[in-house]
């Protein structure tokens, strides 16, 4: 059956003390580079954070009366088409416009990135739609230079990726979703008007309150890309709420608006799926099922509106 890949030996715990030490070795010495620089004072270890993620790991660390997210990487980069210098880029140019925490230091060599710590309300509840909406317009409506996601690319990537490592049962499954899911990754890349700035994994893990206002954390597939597919991978699951949707556009969706928005959807669980399986423990039978899932509601979602 398939197996994922080993994880980072820093996901154990001892590697994860010992990693967080190096890390903080490393941006205490080069406090000079953060932006803007280090306040004086030593730079401290408090505590890990948790809930954790799949991704990375993050300790919470002093600098003077400062507090920042000290952010270590626990998955490989390159192999999920992660540009951490992208990432601090298009942080920094949110956090200008007040929708993120302010990036003050990156080593992508090193795995290493901080943050500005914002502490999160307490007991806030799950984003309304009014706001994760406010906040998708915002993202996408930053001006600055960023990468393109081709999701047809993506797809292609992680398919290839669980290929190698998976059984015939889903190799048999990825080959059938194959056809309907480059349709729909065709359908949204050739969506030129939909390209802007997006944030690309604004699941609730990367979403906090602070002082009543809700910020996004952790941009590193942040790109230029398909409006549609942000907002699918914010509303969760392979069929998004259209509440959602008539937030964000401040009025109803038409027939198009709403195709797209069901291959976004079918596209985000695909990838959120290959993404599980390439990068965490997930047990076989779960990606089966999930992968067969799609596949009985592929094609007429591909096909849904579509126009050549």
């Amino acid at each position: 059956m398939t197996s994922a890949p080993d994880r980072n030996a820093r996901a154990e715990p001892h590697g994860r003390r010992h990693a967080a030490r190096d890390a903080l070795s490393l941006v205490s010495a080069r406090r000079r580079e953060w932006s803007p620089p280090a306040r004086p004072g030593p730079v401290t270890l408090e505590e890990p954070l948790f809930p954790g993620g799949d991704s990375n790991q993050s300790f919470l660390v002093h600098n003077g009366c400062a507090r920042l997210v000290l952010r270590l990487d626990g998955i490989d980069p390159a192999r999920n088409l992660i540009d951490r210098a992208a990432e601090f880029h298009l942080q920094a140019a949110a956090a200008g416009a007040g929708l993120a925490p302010r990036p003050r230091f990156c080593d992508a060599d090193a795995g290493v990135f901080l943050v500005d710590y914002l502490p999160p309300d307490a007991s806030p509840g799950a984003a309304s739609a009014a706001d994760l909406a406010g906040l998708l317009r915002a993202i996408h409506q930053l001006d600055a230079d960023a990468p393109r996601l081709c999701l047809g690319t993506r797809v292609a990537h992680y398919a290839a990726l669980t290929r190698s490592f998976s059984d015939s049962a889903v190799c048999r499954v990825l080959a059938h979703l194959s056809a309907p899911l480059a349709r729909a990754c065709h359908a949204l890349d050739a969506d030129t008007g939909a390209t802007v700035i997006c944030h690309n994994d604004l699941t609730p893990a990367n979403r906090l309150y602070h002082n009543g206002r809700l910020y996004a954390l952790d941009w590193e597939y942040a790109a230029s890309g398909s409006r549609w597919f942000d907002i699918a991978v914010a509303a969760g699951g392979p069929a998004p709420s259209p509440r959602l949707l008539e937030n964000y556009l401040q009025r109803a969706a038409s027939a198009e608006e709403r195709a797209q928005m069901a291959r976004a959807g079918l596209v985000a669980r695909y990838l959120e799926l290959l993404w599980l399986a390439c990068n965490t423990a997930i047990a076989p039978w779960d990606l089966l099922s999930g992968l067969d899932d799609l596949a009985a509601r592929s094609d007429p979602v591909a096909t849904a509106g579509h126009a050549s």
